[in-house]
Parts: structure tokens; sequence; C-alpha cells
């Protein structure tokens, strides 16, 4: 590979985001949380937040999918209870687990 060809290569394991993350998904996020603003405030519509009941069914539902995940992570060599760890955390840094 040429010298100028070469990129500096992040740890999965970093805790900053990478370079130009804001970048791209600030303004999705904006975009997202004005057209909630913007279905609240038209006449006929209705926006609730989910019961801890029906998280706790979103959660249950998405075991097997987590369950295939973990299968298929392993077979691809990784670590399936770190990377997990690690988007739950970054997850958590954002405000945007449930």
């Amino acid at each position: 590979m040429r010298p100028c060809r070469r990129r500096r290569r992040r740890s999965s394991t970093t805790t900053e985001p990478p370079r130009g993350r804001g970048k791209f998904a600030d303004p999705w996020a904006d975009f997202e949380h004005a057209g909630l603003a913007k279905v609240k405030a038209e006449p006929g519509h209705e926006v609730y937040p989910i019961t801890d009941a029906q998280l706790d069914e979103w959660k249950k539902s998405a075991e097997p999918l987590e369950a295939q995940w973990t299968d298929n992570v392993r077979k691809a060599g990784g670590d399936p209870a770190t990377i997990m760890k690690e988007l739950k955390q970054s997850l958590a840094q954002y405000k945007a687990a449930y």
C-alpha cells in the first residue's frame, strides 16, 4: 500500500466516537426529533411513550435475535459479551438506550 493511502485503524475499544460521526449522525437525529415534534403538533395524532411492560415485551421478543447474533459473532471469532457491553455503554453515554 502506498504511504499516501495508509489510514490509521481505530481500536473497537476506544471511547471516542470516530471523527466525523457528528457531521453525519447529528443532522439525522435532529431531523428525526423535529419530525416527532411535527407529528405531535398535528391534529388527530397522538404520540405517547411506551410503558415499562411494553418495553419488556420488546426486549423479550428480541432475545432470539440477540442469541442468533451472539452465535454468529462467536463463529466469526468475536467476543459477543464485550461487543454488547461496549454497545450498551455507548448507548448510555449518548442517552440513546431504553
